[in-house]
């Protein structure tokens, strides 16, 4: 019985002294929502990854405490460490968009390939009613292969946000394009992260079944948002 009650003790210590540990993260995830500057997220990881189990060691803990708290303190760590390459990640590419069905040039040159995207990105600019001088360069991701006939993504990297929400919101105006205008036939995406990813596809998913599943069949159910905060909304169809 008293071995049970020591290991009881043990484990109530523990959880108080990490419970501590976990609100200090709290504000990290808070802020991972808002969207807040790199830096300030770098000093919270700071002060989290600097805890170690000295208080708990203080109060005379035996070595099973010790070796707990260790473990738990490597677990948040790994957490916050994971959290903050995420943050950095999403803002990085904040000011990008991918892409997809942008026709490519077959030419071997990859140097005449990216002067023919850029000439295409251009074009795309003119008519959307953006200034070139708004985006800084053209990548195409990934290796080019002889197997495929799929164009490879296209990563546009505008100079600042403002940039391309006005290219996300004159987008519509791809609808009214010629058919036959290669642009025409282009889908566009944020540049998310891969977490960003796996989260935006379970949310389409889930909008899907939404729209299935609406009776009156005046409304559809569409996923929008930045990457940090996509949300599925209402929206009615149009007659």
């Amino acid at each position: 019985m008293r071995n049970v009650k020591q290991e009881r003790d043990i484990e109530e210590r523990c959880a108080a002294y990490m419970k501590k540990m976990e609100t200090r993260i709290v504000k990290l995830e808070e802020e991972m929502l808002k969207k807040v500057d790199y830096e300030q997220i770098t000093k919270i990881v700071e002060t989290v990854i600097s805890a170690n189990p000295q208080p708990i060691a203080q109060e005379g803990a035996s070595k099973l405490e010790i070796e707990l708290v260790d473990k738990k303190i490597s677990e948040i760590r790994k957490s916050v460490e994971d959290q903050a390459y995420e943050i950095r990640d999403s803002t990085n590419r904040e000011r990008n968009i991918i892409i997809h069905g942008l026709k490519e040039n077959d030419e071997k040159d990859p140097t005449t390939r990216k002067i023919n995207d850029t000439k295409m990105i251009d074009n795309l600019m003119d008519f959307l009613g953006i200034e070139h001088e708004g985006y800084e360069s053209v990548i195409r991701l990934g290796k080019k292969s002889e197997l495929s006939e799929k164009p490879r993504p296209t990563r546009v990297i505008f100079r600042n946000t403002e940039n391309k929400k006005t290219m996300l919101k004159n987008l519509h105006k791809l609808k009214n394009m010629d058919c036959t205008n290669v642009l025409s036939k282009i889908g566009v995406t944020h540049d998310m992260t891969k977490a960003e990813r796996e989260q935006n596809k379970e949310l389409i998913e889930l909008a899907k079944e939404k729209s299935s599943n609406d009776n009156s069949g005046k409304f559809h159910f569409l996923v929008r948002g930045p990457p940090w905060a996509r949300k599925i909304v209402k929206v009615a169809k149009k007659d």
